[in-house]
This record gives structure tokens, C-alpha cells and sequence, in this order.
């Protein structure tokens, strides 16, 4: 509970001064910084509720004063059931995506979203509702759910690798240092034929260098030693340039197998509703491109319209590879 305390202690100082917006998500105490007097505390103890009717007025930092020098010791638990989910003396309202939660100021100062509004930067600041205007369709109202209570307890709550994108969603839109860095430690150590993907997108969109390194890399060494038609749903065009484009994918055989994994990958793109396997996918993809191509006169499937979008990540083929082979060129189309 050290921590938590700590980490809701640490608020302090923010509420006082006027921090740089990359400092607002990592405000500490100060020692030495400025306390409240005596008798303002004196008169702050004589009220059973801190977040009462004759306290409304009061300042973050006065609540928090209050509760460090009350001393008041509460577990994580008592924390996560009595507060956040029952919302108990709850001094804020927070309403998104057709949700409401009765939070307290004294926690949410932890997110460097709301620690900078409840300086009192914003309107909002003066209301007791806060109303979250959320355009991001990978922030549902579990992952908000999520980094909330992550601030209401010092342990790192229990969440599933296909989760993850989600709350880190959530959790740099709120700012929460803390949940980002969970996320991040969750995605380095479950990257797999399912996550692979979704977690390079969610690591490209939120800058995570890292994670989006090992997860090319991942690709470059598995795409094609462990193809998987469900894989291969999930790479978009960007992602399969780049690593069509790589001396370093990871090639078993010959550079005519890179010809086909396009292709089965090429016809998925276009079927995605497509389901079968692996080994159907080919025959498939070959009886598509035929009947394609019964209806084209003398141009190829990558110069009509449809296959137009497809010629950058083709053109990234070795073809002089692909050409001296007898056999190999019997199979291009």
C-alpha cells in the first residue's frame, strides 16, 4: 500500500505549481515544499467526509493534505471495492462512452490527462462531471475500466495478451505511465502468430520503438516458415512491403516461395471472409486468379484495376532469382 500511497502523495505538488506538459505525468513530491497551516488542517479533520458539502471548494492538494497528515491507511483492496467499484466519498464523475464512473480526485490526479485538468486549466475543472469525448475505436469501456482501477491499487492488475492493444489505447490517451509501461513488458514477452500483428499496429501508432522492432523481426523469421491463414489476414499492405521489401526475410527454399506467399496473401486480402487451410488456400487462391484472368484480355491481374494496389509490394520480388529457374517461371502468372 506504500506505493500507492506514494504514487497519490506525489500529486501534491502538482496541483500548486505549473509544470511543463511533459512533466505533468510524472508530478513528484518536493521536500521541503510548501505545507498547509496547522489550524486549516485542524478544521479539515473535523469533517467525517472529506468530499462533503462544505468541502467542495477545496483543492486537490488540500485533500491530499488532509490525508497525509490524517495518516489514513487504506489496502489496495479496500481501495479497488470500497472506491472505485462502489464509489464511496466519490468527489468526480467521469462519463464515456456511455458509461459513468464515481472516481476521486485524490487518484485521478495520477493520470497526466486529468492531473492537468484538475489543476484547473479547463472548464471542467469547476464541475463535478467530467465527460470524455472518445473517437478512438480501440477504447472500449473495459479498457477504461482497466486504467482506472490500475490507479486505485498499487499491483499490476491481471490482463490478456489479445487485451493489451485496448488498454494501451486507453492508457496513452489518459497518460498513465504506469499501465503503458505494463502493456509494454506484456508485449515483448507474448508475441505470437496471434498477437503479432495487432501488437506492431498498436506499437507503431503509440511509438513503442521496441516492441514494434521485435515484432518485424518476429515476421521476417515466421511468415513464411509458419505461414497461418489467419496471419496472413492480418498483415496489411504497408507491413507486407516493408517486408517483401527486407534482405532479411527469412526464406526456406527459393525466392519463387516469396512469389507465392504474395499471392495466397494478395487473394486473403481480397477474400478476407475466405476460410480453410493452408493447404486448400493455395488451390483456392490459383482457381480465383484463373478466373480472373478468363476475363482480361492480354493483361495481367497486377495491371487491371483491381490488382493495381498491389504492383509496390510485388515490384519488391527478386525476379532475377525467379527467372533463371525453369521451373519457377512455369509458375508466375
Amino acid at each position: 500500500m506504500g506505493l500507492l500511497v506514494n504514487r497519490v502523495l506525489s500529486c501534491r505538488d502538482s496541483s500548486l505549481l505549473e509544470p511543463q506538459p511533459e512533466a505533468i505525468a510524472r508530478a513528484s513530491y518536493i521536500p521541503g515544499s510548501r505545507k498547509r497551516k496547522r489550524n486549516s488542517l485542524e478544521e479539515l479533520a473535523t469533517s467525517s467526509n472529506v468530499h462533503g458539502p462544505q468541502n467542495q471548494g477545496m483543492y486537490p492538494h488540500q485533500v491530499l493534505n488532509y490525508i497525509y497528515w490524517k495518516r489514513v491507511k487504506i489496502s489496495s483492496n479496500d481501495a479497488y471495492q470500497n472506491l472505485l467499484l462502489d464509489g464511496h466519498d466519490s468527489d468526480i464523475k467521469i462519463r464515456a462512452l456511455g458509461r459513468t464512473w464515481c472516481l476521486h480526485k485524490v487518484f485521478l490526479c495520477q493520470s497526466g490527462y486529468f492531473a492537468n485538468i484538475l489543476k484547473g486549466t479547463w472548464r471542467e475543472s469547476h464541475h463535478g462531471v467530467i465527460n470524455l469525448i472518445i473517437k478512438n475505436e480501440d477504447i472500449d469501456t473495459r479498457s477504461l475500466h482497466f486504467v482506472f482501477a490500475a490507479l486505485y491499487t498499487d499491483a499490476d492488475l491481471s490482463i490478456t495478451p489479445l487485451e493489451v492493444p485496448q488498454v494501451l489505447a486507453a492508457a496513452c490517451l489518459l497518460r498513465v505511465d504506469r499501465v503503458i509501461q505494463q502493456c509494454e513488458g506484456i508485449m515483448k514477452e507474448t508475441i505470437n502468430r496471434n498477437t503479432v500483428c495487432s501488437y506492431y499496429l498498436a506499437a507503431e501508432t503509440y511509438r513503442l520503438k521496441a516492441v514494434k522492432m521485435r515484432c518485424f523481426e518476429w515476421l521476417l523469421c515466421n511468415l513464411m516458415v509458419h505461414p497461418s491463414v489467419a496471419l496472413y489476414k492480418e498483415v496489411d499492405m504497408k507491413l507486407m512491403y516493408l517486408l517483401a521489401l527486407s534482405s532479411d526475410l527469412l526464406v526456406m527454399q527459393k525466392e519463387i516461395d516469396v512469389y507465392t506467399t504474395l499471392k495466397i496473401w494478395m487473394f486473403l486480402y481480397l477474400n478476407p471472409c475466405w476460410n480453410g487451410t493452408m493447404k486448400q488456400l493455395l488451390q483456392h487462391a490459383n482457381n480465383w486468379l484463373s478466373t480472373h484472368m478468363a476475363y482480361v484480355d492480354n493483361i495481367s491481374f497486377l495491371e487491371s484495376e483491381e490488382g493495381l494496389i498491389f504492383q509496390p509490394v510485388f515490384k519488391k520480388l527478386r525476379f532475377q532469382h525467379i527467372i533463371c529457374d525453369l521451373t519457377s517461371t512455369t509458375i508466375l502468372e
